[in-house]
């Protein structure tokens, strides 16, 4: 190729970058973000199935107060991360969106032993991407 057609080839695609800039950006940005939820979605399921031949077997001893059933603490520390508001609207943090919770949800450390809170099996861990 002789210098003079190798400059117009480059001098070519100088132009296209400059007139495509705002396309080619968007562009690139839509694939690393789809490389990055994809490589996100591996991970987390991956890491669920590594968690889930873990599973041990804890049955908890819930005992009886004056006819009332006493459930053991899941963990050894808790920190309560959303309080049950069956009666009143929480905010949920990740949505926006203002709901009654019908449960309590506790946050533990990585590793942490969690425990059942009455007498059964745990029968399924899962990671949830909206945490």
């Amino acid at each position: 190729m002789s210098n003079v057609k190798r400059q117009r080839f480059f001098r070519k695609i100088q132009v296209f970058v400059k007139r495509n800039a705002l396309a080619l950006l968007i562009g690139f940005t839509t694939v690393l973000t789809l490389a990055v939820v994809a490589l996100s979605a591996y991970y987390t399921f991956k890491n669920a199935d590594d968690n889930a031949g873990n599973i041990e077997e804890h049955q908890a001893t819930p005992t009886n107060v004056n006819g009332t059933v006493v459930f053991v603490d899941p963990l050894d520390e808790i920190t309560i991360s959303k309080q049950y508001a069956a009666d009143h609207l929480l905010e949920d943090k990740t949505t926006g969106i203002w709901q009654t919770h019908q449960a309590i949800d506790f946050a533990a450390k990585d590793g942490a032993e969690v425990k059942a809170v009455y007498s059964g099996t745990i029968e399924k861990i899962e990671n949830s991407m909206m945490d």
